[in-house]
């Protein structure tokens, strides 16, 4: 994965880095698309409320509108 060594990606948190509303551009080789796969575990049930297995399990457009709300997309 992309290694950020300053600047604003160090000094938010992962959420809050990730999330489209952030206006910080994500560093190169970070997908875009999949935002909420660079979550913590702990991070992604905080933001999505349930865990990264059973948001797998969601049907495609259920994930799309679960990244939506959740501002990852």
């Amino acid at each position: 994965s992309a290694r950020v060594s300053s600047g604003p990606w160090l000094s938010l948190s992962s959420y809050e880095k990730l999330k489209t509303t952030s206006g910080v551009p994500l560093p190169a080789g970070l997908d875009p698309s999949k935002r909420e796969q660079y979550l913590s575990d702990d991070e992604f049930v905080k933001v999505m409320g349930m865990d990264k297995a059973a948001f797998k399990a969601m049907p495609g457009w259920k994930q799309l509108n679960k990244k939506k709300e959740a501002k990852l997309f």
